[in-house]
């Protein structure tokens, strides 16, 4: 077999800069972003540029290549700087310039205000183009480790010894640079970098045990409230049990036709309960005020504070009760349960208005909105239901009442809104297993944010080009079927002697 022979020297053909158009296919990925990016509006980044000094990168290269890095899982700066000096996709967006990682850094730093706001437009896009409708919106949160370890999280105890001990150190590197000579400036250097060290890490241990007494004064359970610990490095984030570290508790609002993200925010509480409202007014700002706009939630967003604000201001929501039974459990399962019984193991019947308990027994209504049974006595439940005194008593709360009335809404189309509801959880799945990003890699709560916000913007961005890209592909497609089924059928009869479509031949009667 001969070997292929050589056009150019080696040396001489790394020398010339390639035409990346001719590597680019027309239907890539790039190529689909750096189109999307250009019909954006970086009017607020161009404002923030100055007249003096070097020339800045254009907004949108700069943008186009962060984007291709996060959608690719890759969100270390110095990353991006190897793939801008190796990979003919980035190449092709930075027109061959190659960033350093500081310059990447720096960008995003400089506009992280601006990045939300070119989310927006991304979103408004998708409506525009009639890629999204955004009828129906799914709520749901997640939690993300901090980019600090978890080795910084210290409590009171901890806290005080580690004060102790960081106060001592610096004592001794005061007292080793009085004893240097003046003349041995490399060690004299040392040791002024590790003081410096020294007192930064013990004036942020000082500010920690400050706002950890604060947070423990506002802890009611003792068990708690020792117990509380607080990260030294990034005071903000929380512990959080399921991820058994340090982190966020991100919180995400996701259009169900298409998965495209409408709004995102950062927040370190450890539950969902009072999350829906500000989830829902970022949306509704996004988007513009519409009662029609439908919203469904999980379990976790099912309190008393989120029920009275979707009463109040009249949103169409769905707000799934995991505690609420299908069936009720019978008196020997409870009584293996060996658990106090809740006000979830009583049926409430609305046309008789009556509870109706696990034995089978009555529950009537003696007061306003309070029920009790008188024939408790000799029940097998009586130690689990009532253990102070010998009657049951249930009384309907104002949430209880609000949780009735979600519960008989949720009952008409149950199964399709917790469908519906799945959405955003695929987009946490987009991130954490697909993209790997598990652990935050800015520190604080606006460095997590403004990395948030790129992630959510990149998944849109995929989205719409694939969304875009099919339709296009499909009304091209249709727009010429019947070329392309007349050159099928002319290839075919040329390559064979059979004819596909053959004309119908006119009767001719002999005789």
């Amino acid at each position: 077999m001969p070997v292929l022979q050589r056009t150019k020297d080696k040396l001489q053909f790394a020398f010339e800069k390639p035409d990346l158009n001719q590597l680019i296919d027309e239907g890539s990925t790039p190529m689909q972003l750096y189109k999307l990016i250009n019909k954006l509006d970086f009017s607020a980044f161009y404002a923030k540029h100055s007249s003096t000094g070097a020339p800045n990168y254009p907004p949108e290269d700069m943008m186009a290549v962060v984007m291709l890095a996060f959608s690719e899982g890759i969100f270390s700066s110095r990353k991006i700087e190897e793939k801008c000096q190796r990979d003919i996709y980035y190449m092709f967006l930075t027109e061959q310039r190659k960033p350093d990682h500081s310059t990447i850094a720096r960008f995003i730093q400089k506009y992280k205000e601006e990045i939300p706001v070119l989310g927006v437009q991304v979103v408004l896009f998708a409506r525009k183009h009639k890629i999204a409708t955004y009828e129906t919106i799914s709520i749901d949160g997640s939690k993300f480790a901090a980019a600090t370890s978890k080795k910084h999280s210290k409590n009171s105890k901890n806290l005080e010894r580690h004060e102790k001990y960081l106060q001592k150190k610096l004592e001794e590197t005061l007292k080793k640079v009085e004893e240097t000579d003046r003349q041995e400036t490399e060690a004299l250097a040392k040791l002024r970098k590790v003081e410096k060290s020294v007192k930064g890490k013990l004036e942020r241990t000082q500010k920690a045990k400050i706002e950890l007494s604060k947070r423990k004064a506002e802890i009611k359970e003792k068990k708690h409230r020792e117990n509380h610990q607080i990260n030294i490095e990034e005071p903000e984030a929380r512990m959080m049990q399921s991820i058994a570290t340090s982190g966020y508790n991100p919180q995400l609002s996701v259009d169900t036709a298409t998965g495209i993200i409408v709004a995102q925010s950062i927040t370190v509480s450890r539950s969902d309960n009072h999350e829906f409202s500000p989830q829902h007014k970022k949306t509704e700002e996004v988007l513009g005020a519409d009662k029609t706009r439908a919203y469904v939630a999980d379990s976790g967003y099912n309190s008393e504070e989120t029920l009275e604000y979707i009463q109040k201001h009249e949103v169409e929501a769905y707000i799934n009760d995991a505690r609420e039974k299908e069936k009720q459990a019978s008196v020997e399962e409870l009584v293996k349960r060996n658990k106090s019984l809740t006000i979830y193991d009583f049926v409430f019947d609305k046309e008789k208005n009556v509870f109706l308990c696990p034995n089978q027994k009555y529950l009537i209504e003696t007061e306003n909105q309070v029920y009790a049974c008188h024939e408790c006595e000799g029940c097998a439940l009586l130690r689990l239901c009532c253990r102070k005194k010998g009657e049951k008593k249930i009384t309907k709360t104002s949430f209880t009442l609000l949780r009735e009335a979600m519960s008989e809404k949720m009952k008409e189309n149950k199964k399709e809104k917790m469908n519906q509801r799945k959405t955003v959880e695929r987009s946490f799945g987009q991130m954490k297993w697909n993209l790997g990003f598990r652990r935050f890699h800015r520190k604080g709560i606006v460095g997590a944010s403004v990395e948030l916000n790129l992630l959510a913007l990149s998944i849109n961005m995929a989205k719409i080009i694939a969304i875009f890209y099919t339709f296009f592909v499909l009304r091209l497609v249709r727009k010429n079927i019947y070329r392309i089924i007349r050159a099928i059928s002319n290839y075919l009869v040329s390559n064979t002697n059979h004819v596909i479509f053959p004309r119908q031949q006119p009767h001719v009667q002999v005789g």
